[in-house]
């Protein structure tokens, strides 16, 4: 079932002391990047001119703004101004994503069979990389939600792969059925593709990267390469 696959009982595991060195610089790096986030007023030059611009435009109108590209995520960091009045409060719902990426790189680390040390060192390689440190303290931007919203759609995505390899699927012609017999998780990953798709159009690779994997799994290699040369 669902609830097996996404929550499952912790199992003991022997931790390297490489791990724990790797866990202690990604807090010390999360403690640093939210210290810098305690400020009232954005000072990236994207945010004031776009992503907090439009937060800040849709509080003043008292609805959504005209034009423009995607802004799903603005409509996010606008609830900070709206709900409590602070700028605080929505730089915050842009920087936060960025550490919600880390429990979702981690869970996909387990789900791909993964060691849980390395799944570990992984997180910290990804907070320590330049970009996620500039996105997480100095340019409050949409692409850490952008990132943890496409995390969760694979998170979705791995689940169905994982109901199917171990529930027992009768052969059928419809297509969606033979790939993962339980719907749900084929409606939340399309709600998160959907949702994705609003805060940035990336999103559509992927979508494409997706359906290579379901051609994959339902007539092989040449499926595959089929639905990769149509994208």
């Amino acid at each position: 079932s669902i609830k097996e696959v996404l929550i499952k009982k912790s199992e003991p595991f022997k931790v390297h002391v490489l791990a724990l060195a790797a866990y202690a610089f990604m807090i010390l790096l999360v403690a640093i990047t939210l210290c810098f986030d305690s400020k009232l007023y954005p000072v990236g030059f994207d945010s004031l001119s776009l992503y907090m611009n439009t937060a800040k435009l849709i509080e003043g109108y008292h609805g959504l703004t005209q034009g423009g590209d995607a802004y799903n995520w603005s409509i996010m960091m606008s609830l900070g101004m709206i709900m409590y009045k602070s700028s605080l409060i929505s730089i915050l719902i842009s920087v936060v994503p960025g550490i919600l990426c880390l429990l979702a790189i981690y869970k996909i680390g387990l789900m791909l069979k993964l060691n849980r040390n390395w799944s570990i060192f992984s997180c910290a390689v990804f907070y320590s990389l330049p970009n996620t440190i500039w996105q997480s303290k100095n340019d409050e931007k949409i692409d850490l939600a952008f990132l943890f919203i496409t995390l969760c759609s694979l998170i979705a995505f791995l689940s169905m792969q994982a109901i199917a390899s171990t529930q027992k699927i009768k052969e059928t012609k419809t297509f969606l059925s033979r790939f993962a017999p339980d719907t749900t998780m084929w409606a939340i990953c399309g709600v998160l593709i959907g949702f994705a798709f609003g805060i940035k159009y990336i999103s559509m690779l992927s979508l494409f990267a997706f359906l290579s994997i379901i051609f994959y799994n339902y007539s092989g290699k040449y499926g595959a390469i089929a639905i990769f040369f149509i994208n």
